[in-house]
């Protein structure tokens, strides 16, 4: 059953979820109970079935990821077919010491393609294949762009500027140009501009349960905009960027804010012809940037949605986080955040490892991690005497950490967890937005089983934005045990509510006025 507090929102009718995997990617978790066919009663593809209808990449029978597949979906790095750890992989899975870890250049050498962070750089890149420097995989739809020349250059919140900020993005389906259809989607802490497979041959993207062709941001109907963030490791300016003397910067990145990221989005879509949206859509940390886009540019679209997310983190949130920062810092190769710089240039993978594993048990709930693997043993296939224990949880989070640091950078971890950490959306001073044409309305999905955004996460949103007069719909899912990751799982009510969101026409009945702390918008 569903708790909807939404009008002309209906779940009805629909079958309950099965139990999802959590950290998965959207196709790699079976529903159980949906028809042989591969599409489920909802009308949407069957959960690890891809958009053409054909199972998705790297995932078993069973609807769990295949024995040596990473979330992403392609082989886990540093495992071979059968699974097992690949030669120059210690026996944690992580890479071995005086191994590079995939993605790190050369010592000594600028990062190929990326314009030097604050140097002016005559024109925007060629769209093309993305700069393979970066660690994260990318789709060969990638595209960048370089947004604030010096002469308006990004105003950061927490001091500082940025000039020739490099912009990954991907676009799906097309602008329609008698209605606005564009959706911008952003994504959670550690995702990428691949929110989906442009086809069947594709790279699998990490919400492919959302986006796609009969998915609920239907790619048909839609014109989907997705990037990644400032201070991302997948293509956008970050700590891998390189600084006046062609070395990453490192720990000399400056500090960023969910605030700087919405301006980064938008400054991208006027590059793209201009902000007017159908609709802001994201999780978790994506969730904030569709929550802070609300507050401060209510008029950029006609409606936001806020799916697994809340207003701050709980001290349960921060505290998961700390203990991550602080497992990176404590690796010896973490190099006060220059690890790059160093001859081996193996980078703090060790610690990056249990930062994911430690964060990953905030994305699960006790009923997931107890339905998926209870105390069922599985000990390792290489000797480890009493150092590991012969659990298959264990093993799971070993997977989690392998996979991570494969694609992840970690000088990007502590840059966006701080980013997390630090926001808090009602905190600054009200003030009160110029009124606006349109009225957008807001649209939140939380999930019962959520650690990460709980009841009182949630409470606390809906009561402040109620407060300040948005029109809010509430769609809360009782059916799935998957925890916080359930929003990217397929969850058959929760789908089927934000598409007919999405469907709803736009209300246009009155002005809207928000106080949320408002600051001048950037590049106007």
């Amino acid at each position: 059953m569903t708790d909807l507090t939404a009008s002309g929102v209906s779940t009805s009718g629909l079958p309950a979820s099965g139990v999802s995997a959590s950290g998965l990617p959207a196709s790699g978790v079976a529903a159980s109970g949906l028809p042989a066919s591969g599409v489920a009663a909802s009308g949407l593809p069957a959960s690890g079935v891809a958009a053409s209808g054909l199972p998705a990449s790297g995932v078993a029978a069973s609807g769990l990821p295949a024995s040596g597949v990473s979330a992403s979906g392609l082989p886990a790095s540093g495992v071979s077919a059968s699974g097992l750890p690949a030669p120059g992989v210690a026996a944690s899975g992580l890479p071995a010491s005086g191994v590079s870890a995939p993605g790190l250049p050369t010592p000594g050498a600028p990062t190929p393609g990326l314009p030097a962070l604050g140097i002016s750089t005559p024109g925007a890149p060629t769209p093309g294949a993305p700069t393979p420097a970066f660690p994260a995989p990318m789709s060969r739809h990638q595209r960048t762009a370089l947004l604030f020349p010096p002469q308006r250059p990004l105003s950061l919140e927490a001091g500082g500027t940025l000039t020739d900020v490099q912009v990954a993005y991907e676009e799906y389906g097309r602008p329609d140009p008698a209605r606005p259809n564009t959706v911008f989607v952003c994504h959670a802490l550690t995702g990428t501009s691949h929110a989906a497979r442009h086809t069947p041959d594709d790279l699998p993207g990490w919400w492919e349960e959302m986006v796609g062709p009969g998915r609920p941001i239907d790619t048909a109907r839609f014109h989907v905009v997705c990037a990644n963030v400032v201070g991302g490791c997948a293509g956008t300016t970050g700590p891998w960027s390189p600084g006046p003397a062609g070395q990453p910067l490192g720990a000399d990145f400056p500090e960023v804010t969910v605030g700087d990221m919405v301006t980064v989005h938008r400054e991208l879509l006027r590059h793209l012809g201009g902000p007017d949206l159908h609709a802001v859509v994201g999780g978790s940390l994506g969730g904030m940037q569709a929550l802070e886009w609300l507050l401060r540019h209510p008029g950029d679209a006609r409606r936001f949605l806020l799916v697994a997310t809340g207003a701050r983190l709980s001290a349960d949130g921060l505290a998961a986080h700390a203990a991550g920062r602080a497992a990176i810092r404590s690796d010896p190769a973490f190099a006060d955040g220059h690890y790059a710089r160093r001859p081996d240039a193996r980078g703090p993978v060790d610690g990056l490892g249990v930062a994911r594993m430690i964060a990953h048990l905030t994305y699960m709930s006790p009923g997931s991690l107890a339905t998926k693997f209870g105390r069922r043993q599985q000990p390792r296939a290489s000797a480890g005497g009493g150092a590991y224990g012969p659990y298959a949880v264990e093993r799971y989070l070993e997977h989690q950490a392998r996979s991570f640091v494969a694609r992840f950078d970690a000088n990007s971890y502590l840059r966006l967890t701080a980013a997390m950490d630090r926001y808090d959306a009602f905190a600054r001073p009200p003030a009160t937005f110029p009124k606006i044409p349109r009225t957008p309305t807001a649209h939140l999905f939380s999930f019962e089983s959520d650690r990460l955004f709980g009841a009182a996460d949630t409470a606390y949103l809906t009561a402040r934005l109620h407060e300040l007069g948005v029109p809010l719909t509430h769609h809360r899912d009782h059916s799935s045990q998957a925890g916080h990751d359930a929003f990217l799982l397929r969850v058959p009510g929760y789908l089927q509510a934000v598409a007919t969101v999405l469907a709803t026409p736009p209300r246009t009945d009155r002005p809207l006025s928000v106080g949320a702390g408002a600051r001048p918008e950037q590049g106007s």
